[in-house]
């Protein structure tokens, strides 16, 4: 497992003072309080993951990269299931149907049930999602941090799933892993707040705004320009 030894140069910009992403011109503080409340419990799973990656003190990369995307994964599975985000397909519903059909056709009798709940979904995988999740439906990359959304899901769903499937040798090394991190926290934390009532331009300043997600918006510039081939 990567340590995560340069973390030391760059933790300056994590827990520092400076100007607040939420002010009381950008949401009534009464309507805030009470809907980040409910934003908690809607989308547990990915509040209760950032808080573990912000408190918890490990070092080790691998563990905080499985984390981060996989929050990422459960905040755009919340707002489809809220339907705030449209599904993303795996293909077009008339290739799919077609695929299906003959997939169960190709199979005896007593094995096209199991064949039919197998690929009863047509759903994008993990990058797809992800792509979604920093894009919306608007097609807007979210806040402007990231220079090529697809690249950017690209890497960190190929990051989470060497980790998770035991390819660790084929990581890209260290440097893309924080920036996986580091963006997947930052993309979740700009979709609760346009939860909270922040529209793309108030995203745009939160961004402009802070030390640290300028900074994460360089490293995206740097590990994942727009057009990388991969």
């Amino acid at each position: 497992d990567a340590y995560q030894g340069l973390s030391a140069g760059h933790d300056r910009h994590r827990h520092r003072p400076g100007r607040p992403m939420l002010t009381s011109d950008s949401v009534a503080p009464a309507m805030a309080i009470g809907r980040w409340f409910q934003l908690m419990e809607e989308y547990r799973g990915s509040c209760q993951m950032l808080l573990t990656l912000l408190y918890e003190q490990t070092e080790f990369i691998n563990p905080r990269v499985v984390t981060a995307v996989t929050a990422a994964e459960a905040m755009q599975s919340t707002l489809v299931k809220h339907s705030l985000m449209t599904e993303v397909a795996a293909m077009p519903d008339q290739t799919y149907e077609a695929l299906v059909a003959a997939a169960v056709e190709a199979v005896p009798e007593e094995d096209r049930d199991p064949m039919r709940n197998l690929v009863r979904k047509n759903r994008a995988g993990l990058q797809g999602r992800l792509e979604a999740l920093a894009t919306g439906d608007d097609g807007q990359a979210i806040g402007h941090l990231l220079p090529d959304a697809k690249v950017w899901a690209a890497n960190a769903a190929g990051a989470r799933n060497k980790i998770a499937h035991g390819s660790v040798k084929s990581l890209k090394g260290i440097h893309n892993l924080r920036a996986v991190v580091e963006t997947a926290n930052a993309v979740v934390t700009l979709r609760l707040l346009e939860r909270l009532g922040l529209c793309q331009a108030d995203l745009r300043e939160v961004v402009d705004g802070s030390k640290h997600l300028r900074w994460v918006r360089d490293l995206a510039h740097e590990e994942f320009p727009s057009g990388d081939p991969q």
